[in-house]
């Protein structure tokens, strides 16, 4: 069977009378000069192979097969199997026709390694030189690596390595090593010294967190996790504190544990305050004051009460446009004043909104060009007991001044059959003098292919007078259930 080794033999060359695409089968002489294939190849070795017969030629791999080797095969002739590298017929095998033809070892070009020293970019190699492939066939040497073979250890910028691999350099990233992992067997990592650290062998990822029963730690802090990383408390009985030994006793200083407090362990504090005689006292001055000052008959705890929290409310102010007062007092009035200016403050959030005529909801409307007012003909919701839309006109009357939001979301078709093709609109109001509001990109088109129906959206914050109209104007095809909203902010 073949070992995957290619091996290189001078002068072997035979004869062969093979024909078609057949495998090569090598005739039995010797030619003058040269060995046969058997002299040098076993049985099933692997070789590179050229064949010509003066006109087309072929070179690529084979498999040589003694013939003698094993009597039960097929093989009458020494035989040699096909797989071309490079021929005459693209590169595929050549259909050769009856006649001579010429079989010998080569050594094809593109499997040829050359070393390349002395060509421009290539360095001469030195001993313990690794070599890399610098292109498709030729080989260079870098001094960056060496391979000491009497220690068997790879340097790596260091060209007398101590360890397996040494990897030397200037102390920065090219003196680094990156991987998805490593895999640390008994060895471990080992860390240098250095004036604040003692180095060492490390073969474990970290230390995991201990307790112990000298210090009483395993009493009070209890560990889980696979190296132990979960920190928890033990629980403790109750009114136990976190303390040293007990005041008083004449134990030294020992560790800290959960007990219960005793009386030596409080200090005296007689000192900061005062005693049970200044706090009762025959002259009574605390009793005094609560007896004349909070509970006397004119006291104001006693006067005001329920009955007159209303009336002092009610006295504080009934009379101003500009105060939240109530006439009569009461809670629910005071709330609703009689002087309007909570309603009125409110009643000026007007809003309206409206569609095309809901009844024929995909019905079409055609607007020629120039554009003119777009016919929302249907109020959908309005604020106002009158309603601030013409629905002759097709426009709003603004109620009140102020800022408003104007939000129009109209659908179209584009349609080849009217002018202009794609719908467009934009804002008008008169409060600019009849002109298209001019505050930010305003007039939108539907952009889409002959047939095709879209939606556009946009919308404006200005200021307006209470008087102005606001309207929209639009040419070209759109649907009835295009809508305007518009609502003072």
């Amino acid at each position: 069977m073949s070992n995957n080794a290619v091996n290189i033999y001078d002068r072997i060359k035979q004869l062969s009378n093979t024909t078609s695409t057949s495998d090569i089968e090598l005739v039995d002489s010797s030619i003058g000069g040269f060995s046969k294939f058997r002299t040098v190849y076993a049985h099933s070795g692997d070789l590179f192979y050229a064949i010509t017969d003066g006109t087309d030629y072929e070179v690529g791999t084979g498999i040589f097969y003694n013939s003698d080797a094993n009597p039960s095969d097929s093989y009458n002739f020494d035989t040699i199997t096909r797989n071309p590298i490079r021929s005459s017929n693209s590169n595929a095998k050549v259909n050769f026709a009856d006649g001579v033809k010429e079989v010998f070892v080569t050594y094809p070009a593109n499997n040829s390694v050359y070393q390349g020293s002395g060509v421009a970019g290539f360095t001469v190699p030195a001993l313990g030189g690794v070599a890399f492939w610098n292109s498709a066939n030729m080989l260079n040497y870098s001094s960056n690596i060496v391979w000491d073979n009497v220690n068997g250890r790879l340097g790596i910028k260091d060209t007398t390595p101590s360890y397996a691999i040494d990897v030397g350099g200037p102390g920065n990233a090219e003196s680094s090593i990156r991987a998805s992992g490593f895999v640390v067997g008994t060895t471990g990592i080992f860390f240098q010294n250095d004036g604040s650290y003692p180095g060492g062998t490390q073969d474990k990822h970290f230390l995991p967190n201990v307790t112990d029963s000298v210090t009483g730690s395993d009493n009070i802090i209890m560990l889980s996790g696979v190296v132990n990383e979960a920190i928890h408390f033990h629980q403790q009985p109750p009114r136990t504190v976190f303390a040293g030994p007990e005041s008083g006793c004449a134990c030294p200083s020992g560790f800290p544990s959960f007990r219960l407090l005793t009386v030596d362990d409080m200090p005296n504090l007689s000192g900061l305050y005062a005693g049970n005689a200044k706090l009762v006292s025959t002259s009574g001055h605390l009793v005094n004051y609560i007896d004349t000052e909070i509970t006397t008959v004119s006291g104001y705890l006693a006067t005001i009460n329920a009955s007159t929290l209303g009336t002092a409310i009610s006295n504080f102010n009934t009379s101003g446009n500009s105060q939240l007062t109530a006439q009569s007092g009461e809670f629910d009035n005071f709330l609703i004043s009689s002087s309007g200016k909570v309603v009125s403050s409110l009643s000026e959030r007007q809003h309206v909104s409206v569609i095309g005529d809901t009844n024929a909801p995909t019905d079409s409307i055609t607007l020629t060009n120039p554009a003119s007012a777009f016919p929302f003909t249907a109020i959908e919701t309005d604020s106002e007991t009158t309603p601030s839309w013409d629905t002759s006109n097709y426009w709003y009357t603004v109620p009140y001044s102020g800022d408003y939001n104007i939000s129009a979301s109209l659908y179209g078709k584009h349609d080849n059959g009217v002018t202009p093709n794609q719908p467009g609109f934009y804002l008008v109001t008169s409060g600019y003098s009849n002109n298209v509001v001019t505050s930010g990109n305003q007039y939108k088109i539907f952009l889409a292919a002959n047939g095709d129906s879209g939606a556009g959206g946009r919308q404006w914050n200005d200021n307006f007078d209470s008087g102005d109209r606001i309207w929209i104007e639009a040419s070209g095809k759109f649907y009835n259930f295009s809508s305007l909203s518009i609502h003072k902010m």
